[in-house]
């Protein structure tokens, strides 16, 4: 999709949901994020606190029928 006025074309966002599970968390938003920076087809970026967990907390992403989980590693976890 491009603007009639820009041969420049407009961000495409995926309705991706998050979930952290097993936690509190915060989803972040950067100060001054790139507009550009999660427009691409292929990844997508998403930042995330975790405040209190009450065991190894998983992160989960879905975008329609497609869903994956991977465990946030013991590490990470302050």
């Amino acid at each position: 999709m491009t603007d009639s006025r820009s041969s420049v074309p407009f961000p495409v966002f995926l309705p991706v949901s998050y979930e952290v599970q097993d936690a509190d968390y915060l989803l972040l938003k950067e100060a001054g994020q790139d507009f550009m920076r999660n427009s691409s087809m292929q990844s997508h970026t998403q930042p995330f606190v975790i405040l209190r967990a009450s065991r190894q907390p998983a992160v989960s992403a879905s975008y329609g029928a497609m869903y994956t989980e991977r465990l946030v590693p013991l590490d990470l976890v302050q």
